[in-house]
């Protein structure tokens, strides 16, 4: 069994973390919470309130890093073929609205 140490300090809806991996934080609250993890990935969490469904995305700094270095060669062959690729990730900010409109709509049955 290994050591294992986690503590929290809350600021309001600010959270630092602090564990034998290193510092993290996150900011949000009940509804939307962004993270960034001690070893440098993000998480994302949209959930409603009370009703024990979220959604979640987690990269990692490892993931970020070879997917700029993936893009940056689609980029270059977009520009040898001349042909588009189409990006089916969902934009951020759309992610934020629809995390709004979810802690909205908590707050509405609370």
């Amino acid at each position: 069994m290994g050591f294992r140490y986690r503590k929290s300090k809350n600021f309001g809806p600010f959270r630092v973390n602090l564990s034998k991996s290193g510092v993290g934080w996150s900011v949000g609250g009940k509804g939307f919470r962004y993270t960034k993890k001690a070893n440098g990935g993000t998480r994302t969490t949209a959930s409603i309130p009370g009703s024990g469904m979220s959604w979640v995305k987690d990269s990692s700094k490892h993931v970020a890093d070879k997917t700029i270095k993936s893009r940056a060669q689609l980029h270059s062959v977009e520009q040898v073929t001349n042909k588009s690729v189409t990006n089916k990730r969902m934009p951020t900010h759309l992610i934020i609205v629809i995390a709004f409109i979810i802690m909205f709509i908590g707050f509405l049955f609370m």
